[in-house]
């Protein structure tokens, strides 16, 4: 009995366990990790598109604006690296439910990103999607800590990420300052 209920099971370095998953269990929750992702960035493209073609192009632009063409190319990366690095953390054997812990951080920050984009592109609100850009670089942080703590690689994942939300928080800074 006991040899059929450890079977699902791995054990970690505290001699603790978790549930192992199938293969299959592992690539669908690498699938659904993936989609959540780039659901969440695909959520506000509509707005995007419609303020990337008249009223984001007449914002008066901070130094080091890069051309709209970059971030097109950058945020599907940083989208992927985000499920790749929760993937890794759910695959953490659970230390007292520190992994749980993490991917509540983890959620935090993407529900915080989905709503930056409605308000910045949508509303056009540059100090409230300033105020939500510093909020979102802080709980990003928090959940790099967290994972730093159960899988240094998912933290390492995230790291980009943060990098150019600093540099969107900036020009967001930038653009409210510019355009009052």
């Amino acid at each position: 009995m006991l040899r059929v209920i450890l079977e699902g099971c791995a054990f970690n370095n505290q001699g603790q366990f978790k549930v192992r998953y199938s293969r299959r269990g592992e690539i669908l929750a690498l699938v659904g990790f993936l989609v959540l992702c780039l659901a969440v960035g695909l959520s506000g493209s509509g707005v995007c598109f419609m303020a990337l073609r008249a009223w984001y192009p007449a914002l008066h632009a901070p130094p080091g604006r890069p051309p709209i063409w970059v971030f097109l190319a950058v945020w599907p990366f940083l989208y992927v690296m985000l499920g790749l690095a929760a993937w890794a953390i759910w695959r953490v054997p659970d230390v007292a439910m520190n992994s749980h812990r993490a991917l509540n951080a983890w959620g935090c920050q993407l529900g915080v990103k989905a709503l930056w984009t409605p308000i910045f592109f949508g509303l056009h609100w540059l100090l409230p999607s300033f105020g939500v850009g510093v909020l979102l670089l802080g709980v990003v942080g928090w959940t790099i800590w967290r994972f730093a703590k159960l899988n240094m690689t998912a933290a390492l994942l995230m790291a980009p990420y943060f990098c150019w939300l600093g540099f969107e928080v900036y020009l967001n800074a930038g653009f409210w300052w510019l355009n009052r």
